[in-house]
């Protein structure tokens, strides 16, 4: 064998080593890669129900409905049932299991929380019916969509993201995993 073919033979073999020693790194820290692995996420919702942000409502929440919606005394005195978009939580009326009714009692209680009696922004991304809609809601600086997820009480639903605004997608998504502790 000649001295080309041996030269040859071992950048070949160097190539291969530093690829897997790039790539054994690339799987040691791969937790660095996950922003960008969210963003990607929320970047190819495609699919689902089409939203966009189209209006506000102000007033205070006087009732809890169920895990996800509460009724809203708006600032002119009517009266409005919001549901909060891009997430879902267990069903009290649906558990089967005492966990899952225990899930869906700690969804409406943080929801309670949250916004009884307190000054709620809704930003508006569909009207279902008139005195229904679907939205964003906001306490002072705190978002409750994400509040619901971030305590573990609620979960990201991709069927109801899509139009809604990227940044908004991309948090609702990282902190979905990040609450189930499930890498990308």
């Amino acid at each position: 064998m000649g001295l080309f073919h041996k030269l040859h033979y071992a950048a070949v073999t160097l190539t291969w080593l530093a690829a897997a020693g790039v790539a054994f790194l690339g799987w040691q820290y791969r937790q660095s890669f996950t922003p960008a692995v969210d963003w990607a996420r929320a970047i190819a919702i495609t699919k689902g129900f089409k939203q966009e942000i189209s209006g506000e409502l102000r007033g205070t929440a006087d009732r809890i409905l169920d895990e996800t919606s509460f009724r809203l005394k708006t600032t002119n005195g009517a009266l409005a049932t919001v549901r909060l978009t891009g997430i879902q939580a267990r069903s009290l009326s649906s558990a089967t299991t005492r966990e899952q009714a225990d899930q869906a009692v700690a969804a409406r209680r943080l929801l309670g929380e949250l916004v009884l009696s307190n000054e709620v922004r809704v930003e508006i991304s569909h009207v279902q019916q008139p005195g229904a809609v679907l939205g964003l809601a906001w306490v002072g600086e705190t978002n409750v969509n994400l509040a619901l997820v971030r305590k573990g009480v609620a979960r990201a639903n991709t069927e109801f993201m899509r139009g809604l605004p990227l940044d908004f997608r991309y948090a609702l998504l990282r902190t979905d995993r990040l609450s189930a502790g499930v890498s990308p």
